[in-house]
């Protein structure tokens, strides 16, 4: 089986004073269907007991499973310095 990813991701930081720094950014990830070499890949269906080979006897190479368009993540911290020697990050999960 041949299983490809695809990942993106950007992200900047905003100082918004001496004391306080904020980040922020944004990641993609795509999982295409993973296939063989020089047919599709395979699915078994546990309601009609079948198992589908993608690319034989007429069954797409895809075996009919959609995997979307990706995912989309977005990111967001937050830095607060108390004074010289300590720094309070969290990370906001959204």
């Amino acid at each position: 089986m041949r299983k490809s990813t695809y990942a993106f991701y950007a992200r900047d930081q905003w100082q918004v004073s001496r004391k306080l720094t904020v980040n922020y950014g944004v990641r993609y990830e795509f999982y295409p269907f993973a296939k063989r070499d020089h047919f599709g890949g395979d699915r078994y269906d546990p309601g009609t007991n079948l198992a589908y080979l993608g690319g034989v006897n007429g069954v797409p190479n895809d075996t009919g499973v959609d995997v979307g368009l990706g995912q989309l993540s977005p990111r967001l911290g937050v830095a607060y310095r108390l004074d010289e020697k300590t720094v309070i990050r969290v990370q906001i999960p959204l």
